[in-house]
């Protein structure tokens, strides 16, 4: 009896499958539904076993389909960049401090990789694309308004996204179930992190303020 139980479970199952997957070939194929299913795909999956062929096989179609509207998996992957880089773009109050706008930028990027390792992936692997530049120019443009030259800028912006994604990668991608930091929470960890760098950026501002622009002086080594 049991043996006939799961032959029929089993039976149910595949049938279960065999109309979703129907269902799936039924449903228009667009850009924005392979993106999307590169997203759940590359969550629960190590980036380097991305294929067309599983993607293909998510969507519940042959992975030649994909080709109809993207040249290559690394188009995809780009895409997908796109599609995280576009969630950045933050509404922002014209009185926010700069180095309130920062931390909410960099906050809302952890948020991204807690919820979706992917994005985590597609940072360290894909090149970059118009709205991840988009976004930087904002940045750095926050950073010179704020008094640090094009080098300074540019040195302090490395410093903050370094810091967001290497703490996602190891606290993310590397120990999802192991917490290293003897209690504390993980989201109380990158926002003391995060808040000791942005403390340290706005007291150099506030030093270069002081003594007027041009003349920041470099500390000793």
């Amino acid at each position: 009896m049991k043996a006939v139980r799961e032959a029929v479970a089993a039976k149910k199952r595949r049938k279960a499958r065999s109309k979703k997957t129907a269902a799936a070939k039924r449903r228009p194929l667009t850009p924005e539904r392979i993106v999307l299913a590169a997203v759940k795909l590359l969550d629960r999956e190590e980036f380097a076993a991305f294929s067309m062929r599983k993607l293909g096989r998510v969507l519940g179609v042959e992975a030649m389909s994909l080709y109809e509207h993207f040249a290559s998996k690394d188009a995809i992957l780009l895409a997908v960049r796109s599609h995280f880089y576009r969630q950045l773009d933050l509404p922002t109050a014209p009185d926010t401090p700069w180095y309130d706008q920062l931390g909410a930028v960099m906050t809302a990027s952890y948020e991204l990789g807690v919820q979706h390792p992917s994005y985590i992936a597609v940072h360290l692997h894909a090149t970059s694309v118009p709205e991840s530049r988009q976004r930087g120019e904002r940045d750095l443009a926050l950073l010179r308004g704020a008094g640090f030259s094009e080098e300074e800028a540019a040195g302090a912006l490395v410093a903050l996204v370094s810091y967001v994604i290497g703490f996602l990668h190891r606290m993310v991608l590397i120990t999802p179930a192991a917490n290293p930091l003897a209690g504390m929470s993980r989201d109380r960890a990158f926002k003391l992190g995060l808040d000791a760098i942005l403390r340290g950026l706005h007291a150099l501002a506030e030093q270069g303020a002081r003594r007027g622009p041009g003349v920041r002086k470099r500390e000793p080594r």
